[in-house]
Parts: structure tokens; C-alpha cells; sequence
């Protein structure tokens, strides 16, 4: 299959229907995580009317990553994958719904613990999702695979965070 050729990503599409499922979950996902980023943005500048509380919040976002991300694909490799994704992403749905008992600036510094659970939720998450791609499809399939789901993560971030910024 030739990456970039849109025939090729039709026969992905129509022939692999795992794949398919795998994909359509990802693009609501990311889309989800770029939605719930713009609609944190907004909501601590509304309450704070401070940059720096967006600043707090990415620091809260990344450095579950730094100090977990080890760990977790240790943890992808040697447990279903699966479950790990599943589970992940009904952890971050409470997590996310956790963000509404946020509506007072007395209450931001909720936003960074649930940023940081969040984020620690989702260091597992992407290291499963990733190497769950060459169980889903065959060496042909995974060169077009990976590189529909590098495309995929840029549109949502587009997508997710327009309509964030639309709806907020």
C-alpha cells in the first residue's frame, strides 16, 4: 500500500475493520482531549483573568508524562492493552465531568489535581494505544496505519480546539 494514495487508505478502511473501530475511537478521543484543553483555557482565564493559571495548568498536564512515561510502556507491554484503554478512557470521562465542580477561582486549585490525574491517566493510555497499532494490522498496512494516525492527532488538535474555542 503506497502511503498518501487515497485508494490505500480506502482498502485499509474497508479491510480492516478492527483497524476502522481502533481509528474512529482515536479520533473521538483526541478530539475529546483538544476540546477538554480549550475549555480548561477558558474557564481559568475566566476565573483568574491570569495567564499564569494557564501556565499552572500545563505544568500540571506534562509532568505526569515525564515522571510516569517510563512506566507505562513497561506497563502496555506487559498487560492487556486493551483493558488499559478502556479503562483509561472511562477514568478520564470522571475525571473530565470532575472539571464542572470547578465554578468559583476559590476552586482553580482543583483544576491542577484533576490536570495531573488526568495526564497520569492518559501516560498509560498512549502507550498502549500505540503499540496496540501492529496487532491491528499486517507489516503492509502499518507504514499507511501509523501515518493516518499522525494526520489524524494533527486534525483533531485542529477540530477539538475550534470547537472548544466555538462552544466556550
Amino acid at each position: 500500500m503506497a502511503v498518501g494514495r487515497f485508494q490505500s487508505y480506502k482498502i485499509l478502511f474497508t479491510e480492516n475493520h478492527r483497524f476502522r473501530r481502533f481509528w474512529l475511537a482515536g479520533v473521538i478521543s483526541h478530539l475529546g482531549n483538544w476540546f477538554n484543553y480549550i475549555g480548561i483555557f477558558v474557564l481559568l482565564t475566566k476565573l483568574t483573568g491570569s495567564g499564569g493559571a494557564v501556565s499552572w495548568f500545563l505544568i500540571a498536564k506534562f509532568i505526569p508524562t515525564t515522571f510516569l512515561g517510563p512506566a507505562a510502556g513497561v506497563f502496555a507491554d506487559r498487560f492487556s492493552r486493551k483493558a488499559i484503554m478502556i479503562i483509561s478512557d472511562l477514568l478520564r470521562v470522571f475525571i473530565v465531568l470532575c472539571f464542572l465542580l470547578v465554578r468559583r477561582p476559590e476552586h482553580v486549585w482543583l483544576v491542577y489535581i484533576l490536570a495531573l490525574v488526568q495526564e497520569s491517566i492518559w501516560t498509560f493510555y498512549d502507550p498502549a494505544r500505540k503499540a496496540s497499532v501492529p496487532n491491528l494490522c499486517s507489516p503492509e498496512e502499518l507504514i499507511l496505519a501509523n501515518a493516518l494516525s499522525g494526520a489524524t492527532w494533527s486534525i483533531m488538535l485542529a477540530f477539538g480546539a475550534a470547537l472548544g474555542g466555538f462552544i466556550t
